[in-house]
């Protein structure tokens, strides 16, 4: 039966111990504990498959408990988690970041299981592992093993395999994952509706109601980059368009986006533009003088 099925899942060469391969948009890592372990209390980021490939460990959340041997696969979405091991274990983590999670329902919306009312919605439970999904993550190496596949097209149809693998085993990964990307996009809404200058990260996460390493780490797992990159680049995008579309002094739009240095602003801008705040509005002169 399905059910009684383990997986076998070699992972030799490329993934060290402390090693996180970027497959496309998922992170797969490696961990491994060989001493009796003292309770930890690791934060998974993203919705995460575990497969534990030697030992056996128990996870805890609240007053539930989840124990996983050699061979079994666990879903899990993002918390806190304690975590508990008597001789030690080997497991291979595969993190589904945002983008991974957003890319696949753009191709395959319709191929999403039906809703299911639950009465309760566990953090973590074990798959049912299906020959569907066992042999899905078992080829999971062959894309592992050669530096040029990490970002070929066939890497985002491996992905897409693995996610309705998890959708056909278990109903409830698909409810996990919509949670998951519902949440994400709600934080990047609110970042997004804040004025674009002068907000600190002390600010945004104080408004979103999240202390301010925890802001970081889910919005970068909702957007791929740091909210400080995030927001950056929202600055020099609305700087871009106010230097094209008004005849506000460069010093100006430089304060009103949020820049305390003109020097620095205009570094910044031509670094991610190629081009000088200056030049766009000689180019926009000219471009009128010519027209009239």
């Amino acid at each position: 039966m399905a059910t009684a099925m383990t997986i076998d899942l070699r992972l030799d060469t490329k993934i060290a111990p402390s090693r996180v391969v970027r497959l496309g948009g998922a992170l797969v890592a490696r961990c491994r504990h060989t001493a009796i372990s003292r309770d930890g209390d690791p934060m998974i980021d993203t919705p995460t498959v575990m497969v534990l490939v030697n030992g056996r460990m128990e996870i805890r959340w609240d007053d539930c408990r989840l124990s996983i041997s050699a061979g079994q696969a666990m879903f899990a979405t993002p918390r806190s988690y304690c975590v508990s091991h008597d001789g030690g274990f080997e497991a291979v983590n595969i993190g589904l970041t945002a983008e991974c999670v957003a890319s696949f329902w753009d191709r395959h919306a319709d191929a999403l299981a039906p809703e299911r009312g639950e009465a309760t919605i566990e953090p973590a439970f074990l798959l049912r592992l299906t020959p569907f999904l066992k042999n899905t993550l078992e080829s999971l190496p062959l894309f592992l093993d050669t530096e040029r596949l990490h970002h070929h097209p066939l890497v985002k149809l491996k992905l897409d395999e693995l996610v309705l693998a998890l959708i056909d085993a278990d109903a409830r990964v698909c409810s996990r994952l919509k949670t998951s990307g519902q949440y994400d996009r709600r934080l990047v809404e609110y970042v997004a509706t804040r004025p674009v200058s002068h907000h600190s990260l002390h600010e945004l996460a104080r408004g979103a109601g999240q202390s301010v390493s925890t802001f970081k780490r889910h919005f970068r797992a909702a957007t791929g980059v740091p909210p400080a990159a995030w927001l950056r680049q929202k600055r020099l995008a609305r700087a871009k368009l106010l230097l094209e579309s008004s005849d506000r002094s460069v010093t100006d739009i430089a304060f009103d986006v949020g820049f305390s240095s003109v020097s620095h602003f205009v570094h910044t801008f031509r670094r991610r533009y190629q081009i000088t705040p200056h030049r766009i509005r000689t180019t926009r002169r000219e471009r009128h003088a010519h027209d009239e």
